[in-house]
């Protein structure tokens, strides 16, 4: 934990001097637009002319720093991706070996709730007095939803997206926002399903796990992400 919000941290900062770097990419580029104009309108003048250099010189150096905050912003938030990924996984292991809850899709729910922010024990402390259909009705509904469209998973990951597209598609709850946000983000589901196939996560888990690799891929997308789900939906 601590580890990961040190990364949160510099992830952070990288963040607030991007901001800052690009705004004076666009100052610095309006001060070169100006000098132009006004070159243009002089006509040849070594005084301008010089000055527009300077400029460019300057946009190129400030252009230069954006990129590079750029690349160090995208591996910084990669890292804290799979310190995310690897604390909250490692917290529902525990959680199912720690055997103090009947597991369930509530005492799951309320486990992972806090995930990767707070450890699932202080996570179910704080969420098993409240009421789940209060607390977070869109997050449950979805689990229970992932939890219909897998119920009795097949063999091979093809087989279970098969599965899970024909329920989402053909539900007579198409209506409710759980179906719909799951059909919007089909892509997000799809590789969630690739991924607890690949880990051969034994079948009892795999609603638990899918969701769980749902959750994390939608928190925090990359652009590629993105994309892809704009093209996947169902």
């Amino acid at each position: 934990m601590k580890e990961l919000r040190e990364s949160r941290k510099a992830t952070d900062g990288l963040r607030i001097g991007l901001r800052k770097a690009n705004a004076e990419e666009r100052e610095t580029a309006e001060r070169l637009e100006r000098a132009l104009g006004a070159l243009k309108d002089m006509g040849p003048d070594d005084q301008l002319q010089q000055l527009c250099e300077k400029r460019k010189r300057r946009r190129a150096d400030i252009s230069e720093k954006v990129q590079e905050l750029r690349n160090r912003l995208e591996a910084s938030e990669h890292r804290v991706r799979r310190q995310e990924a690897y604390i909250a996984q490692s917290e529902l292991l525990d959680f199912i070996g720690s055997k103090r809850y009947t597991l369930s899709p509530l005492t799951f729910a309320n486990a992972m709730a806090g995930l990767p922010f707070i450890s699932w024990r202080q996570s179910a402390i704080r969420c098993r007095r409240l009421d789940a259909g209060h607390r977070f009705p869109l997050q449950y509904e979805m689990f229970q939803e992932v939890a219909r469209a897998l119920a009795t998973p097949p063999k091979t990951a093809e087989q279970a997206i098969e599965q899970a597209k024909k329920y989402l598609l053909t539900s007579k709850r198409q209506s409710q926002l759980s179906i719909q946000w799951l059909r919007d983000k089909w892509y997000f589901f799809r590789v969630a399903i690739e991924t607890a196939y690949a880990d051969k996560t034994e079948r009892a888990a795999m609603p638990f796990k899918v969701f769980a690799e749902y959750q994390r891929r939608t928190s925090s997308p990359s652009r590629v992400d993105q994309v892809m789900q704009e093209e996947e939906r169902l």
